[in-house]
């Protein structure tokens, strides 16, 4: 048997609903480090998972399906490889998010400015959740 090395992306921590999702646009908390924006919301979820993801790339900057998906793969390896810390926080926390990352950018990116991006969108979240957890009055 195979172990899991930790950087997985399971269907269970993929965001499907379209209720939870239409949440997290409404009343979530954006975050940016161009060219990707993070919206979350804390929420219960349907899975026993501390997050689930959604990806998304606009159709209006990049026509093509072919550069959509390719911008939408690089996201979810980008997040796949940097999100442990986060979930482990999360974990503890006992709390349950939703997040959308969008690509905002009109080029191509490339997968070194995709993780430098991802990595300081991850460390803006965990600053938040840090100082929500040691002021818990808000």
């Amino acid at each position: 048997m195979l172990k899991s090395s930790g950087h997985t992306f399971p269907r269970s921590e993929s965001l499907k609903s379209k209720k939870i999702s239409d949440r997290v646009f409404l009343e979530g908390v954006r975050v940016k480090s161009w060219p990707l924006v993070i919206r979350y919301l804390d929420v219960p979820l349907p899975e026993a998972v501390p997050c689930q993801v959604m990806v998304t790339v606009g159709k209006r900057s990049f026509k093509r399906a072919v550069d959509r998906n390719r911008i939408k793969r690089l996201m979810r390896e980008s997040w796949r490889f940097q999100k442990e810390p986060f979930l482990l926080l999360l974990k503890k926390d006992e709390i349950q998010r939703a997040i959308v990352l969008s690509f905002v950018g009109q080029e191509m990116p490339t997968f070194e400015t995709m993780s430098q991006n991802m990595a300081h969108l991850i460390q803006k979240m965990t600053a938040k959740l840090n100082s929500q957890s040691n002021n818990p009055t808000d």
